[in-house]
């Protein structure tokens, strides 16, 4: 027995290694949707685009970066492809690091540094290494790997920007340092869906729908190659990665089903797009006693001839026709703002109801109201704000003057956000009789549908309801009404990336201003950009209905493009 045991033993462990191998080996397949990026074998797929390769090699299975400092150029080691929506895999480690760095710091929840008595930042010492994973072909995107207190993950462009918000400098924050010991593998789950980024690492999410505005729509990702063998401020990427796998997202589908009445919209090519006014967005735009649409801008110096200096909030009148329109800019010194980004009041909403034009305005914690008896020269302020969600309001337009409103009241509709710079879940609604728009408590709240689809209303903000539901996807928009075709049309830009230069829309239609509401267009990637906002002017419809004009800031210009609506 003992000779047999002696001899059966090690085939018995024989076997038992060999069927961990074999586990091992099918653990590292890619898991359900995803595929490999990295073949475990070489860097196929990969590109250094320094002259030469110094630093990046696949050892073992893994690839390795070992830099020593000979490289000139990008020395990151980036993916030929490109990717736009996608989920990411990554396992990571930190093979060593020889060296510290003594000027690292304590950031708080909220993105900044904790400071002393004095006020100084604290300097802390820590293990000099630092890399990160470079998204969408952006420096600026970087998912960051280091030894600092607040743990890998965060986003040092975005957090460090100051043009960027308190919210977004919180957003790339990560909530909890989830990182293992040097010299153990870690992995990364990083999603990126529009301008959004998720990030769990070693299964605790520690980056929660964070915006990083201005990120491109597509791009590919690069595994960050951060300094040599040496002591100093920045640590040596001595960094192993391994088990790279992507799941491209498809675009989602629209929130509401096609339309009944509208079967899509034909667009006019793009070359017939017609842009004024460049460098300017916003353009909320109505139809006024005098025949002339009032609009407003945001950021730029108005049509030409422009205005010396740059407004955050100006107003212009639009003369003419959709083919050959012309603008004129109007001066008033009661509402004019300055301001670049969130730090200038901007125009949200406009509209005129019996010869008074109001104005909504953002930026204004949360939204404010203005109204002019004498066609924009001047202005009268409301004495209270928006201060619960509306974070960016737009009137409901009808025809000329406020011409063929259902009812006397006026609607406003917003995401439910307190700021104009955060999609929402949803859409919200309120309404105010047309003669008490100035009267903050005159205002209620869409809470619901009854039964019988009829709207319930509630005096308390609190109690409001969802008018649209769209998670992650509710953000500025503009509304109007189709007379001829007795539908209601909700201009939706779809937020991620610098939508003035690429991205999606929505467009969705209804019989009644709180829905149920269809779609009549959903494109994700719209062939040109959709600007932040946009709506169809009534003056610019058709007699029947069927030729419409879209008013969008695509390429932070007045544009106007041309639409069909072919109909059942």
């Amino acid at each position: 027995m003992g000779r047999n045991l002696s001899i059966t033993l090690p085939a018995w462990l024989l076997l038992l290694c060999s069927f961990c191998w074999l586990s091992a080996i099918a653990a590292a397949a890619p898991p359900q949707g995803f595929v490999a990026i990295f073949n475990g074998k070489d860097l196929d797929g990969w590109v250094v685009r320094q002259p030469d390769n110094h630093d990046w090699q696949v050892v073992e299975g893994v690839i390795d970066c070992d830099p020593h400092g000979e490289g000139k150029g990008d020395q990151n080691l980036w993916t030929k492809q490109e990717y736009a929506d996608f989920e990411l895999l990554v396992d990571w480690r930190i093979k060593e690091s020889p060296f510290v760095n003594r000027n690292a710091r304590i950031i708080q929840p909220d993105g900044t540094y904790q400071e002393d008595k004095a006020g100084n930042e604290i300097a802390i010492t820590v293990p000099n290494a630092d890399s990160g994973i470079f998204l969408r072909g952006q420096h600026k995107s970087q998912v960051n790997i280091w030894c600092w207190p607040v743990g890998s993950s965060e986003v040092w462009g975005y957090r460090t920007d100051p043009k960027c918000t308190p919210e977004v400098h919180a957003g790339v924050t990560p909530k909890v340092n989830a990182d293992r010991p040097i010299g153990q593998w870690n992995t990364f789950a990083i999603t990126m869906q529009g301008d959004r980024l998720r990030v769990e690492l070693n299964g605790t999410l520690v980056i929660e729908n964070a915006r990083l505005a201005g990120i491109p729509p597509k791009g590919p990702i690069a595994l960050q190659h951060h300094g040599d063998r040496k002591d100093g401020d920045w640590g040596a990427s001595l960094l192993q990665f391994r088990n790279v796998y992507i799941k491209e997202l498809t675009h989602a589908a629209a929130p509401y089903p096609p339309s009944p009445v509208i079967r899509s919209i034909e667009w006019a090519p793009p070359g017939s797009i017609v842009r004024q006014a460049q460098g300017g967005d916003n353009w909320p735009i109505t139809w006024a006693d005098d025949d002339y649409l009032y609009t407003a801008y945001g950021d730029g110096n108005g049509f030409r001839p422009k205005l010396k200096e740059k407004l955050s909030l100006g107003l212009a009148r639009v003369e003419g026709l959709a083919d050959a329109f012309q603008g004129v800019n109007l001066r008033s010194a009661d509402v004019e703002q300055k301001g670049d980004g969130p730090k200038g009041k901007k125009a949200s909403g406009l509209l005129m109801v019996d010869g008074v034009l109001y104005l909504l305005v953002r930026n204004a914690q949360n939204a404010q109201l203005a109204r002019s008896a004498d066609h924009g020269q001047t202005w009268q302020w409301a004495d209270w704000r928006f201060g619960t969600s509306f974070g960016c309001p737009s009137f409901l337009n009808f025809g000329r003057n406020y011409a063929g409103a259902r009812d006397d009241y006026v609607y406003i509709y917003s995401h439910e956000s307190d700021s104009a710079y955060t999609p929402a879940d949803r859409m919200v609604l309120a309404r105010v009789s047309k003669s008490r728009i100035m009267e903050q408590h005159a205002y209620k709240f869409f809470a619901r549908c009854d039964a019988a689809g009829e709207p319930v209303w509630a005096q308390d903000i609190a109690q409001r309801g969802a008018v649209f539901e769209h998670p992650g996807n509710c953000y500025r928009s503009g509304i109007s009404y189709n007379a001829p075709l007795k539908r209601y049309l909700w201009w939706q830009v779809i937020p991620g990336g610098d939508t003035r230069f690429s991205g999606g829309l929505g467009i969705y239609d209804a019989l009644q201003p709180w829905g149920p509401w269809t779609t009549v267009y959903f494109n994700t990637q719209w062939d040109v950009g959709p600007g932040e906002s946009g709506s169809f002017p009534s003056k610019w419809m058709s007699d029947d209905g069927r030729t419409i004009h879209l008013v969008f800031s695509g390429d932070d210009c007045f544009s106007v493009r041309k639409g069909l609506l072919p109909c059942f």
